[in-house]
């Protein structure tokens, strides 16, 4: 099963706006700027088993020519897209930290380090993600997505607001559905 449902929004600088109906997602390094992802999973049967899923996310710009890898963390407490900034999760609730940086919003360890391409597709494998979140829907807040780079450089992958279909984000996700009771 594909799923086209990938909400999607950027996190900006301090006292930033919010980026939830934007067409790119931006991703910098330096604590500057990330983005979130969460994805819907309610398609996949009950009882059902994920056996993959893989993220794919398409760039489609960059400032300059400076390579960057995305970090990729799992979110621990949820946001509303079109009200997450720097500070906020949602209207009138903080962050732990900014950026969704503390403990609470986000397992510091990330799950995934990805080098982007200049411009195309990157892959990430969020099956075990998947798993987790099918067996606890109350768990899944999604991820967020930030850069690491030795350069200064922004890279623009595209949100589920991009005009050009085939260039969407999209989470692809194989599962054995249960076996019927006869």
């Amino acid at each position: 099963a594909r799923s086209s449902s990938v909400s999607s929004k950027t996190l900006a600088a301090a006292s930033g706006p919010n980026f939830g109906s934007s067409q790119v997602l931006f991703v910098r390094p330096g604590n500057f700027i990330a983005a979130l992802m969460r994805f819907d999973l309610t398609g996949i049967p009950s009882g059902s088993v994920v056996t993959r899923a893989e993220l794919s996310l398409f760039v489609q710009s960059r400032t300059n020519t400076q390579p960057i890898s995305g970090r990729f963390f799992e979110m621990r407490r949820g946001w509303v897209e079109n009200q997450a900034t720097y500070d906020l999760a949602s209207a009138g609730q903080n962050w732990q930290q900014p950026l969704a940086a503390g403990p609470a919003d986000r397992n510091p360890d990330a799950f995934a380090l990805a080098p982007f391409p200049a411009s195309g597709r990157v892959n990430i494998d969020l099956t075990d993600l998947a798993r987790a979140w099918q067996q606890n829907p109350a768990a899944n807040h999604g991820i967020l997505v930030d850069g690491v780079s030795s350069g200064s450089v922004q890279y623009n992958v595209t949100s589920r607001e991009w005009p050009e279909p085939d260039q969407l984000p999209y989470l692809l996700v194989e599962y054995q559905a249960p076996t019927p009771t006869p």
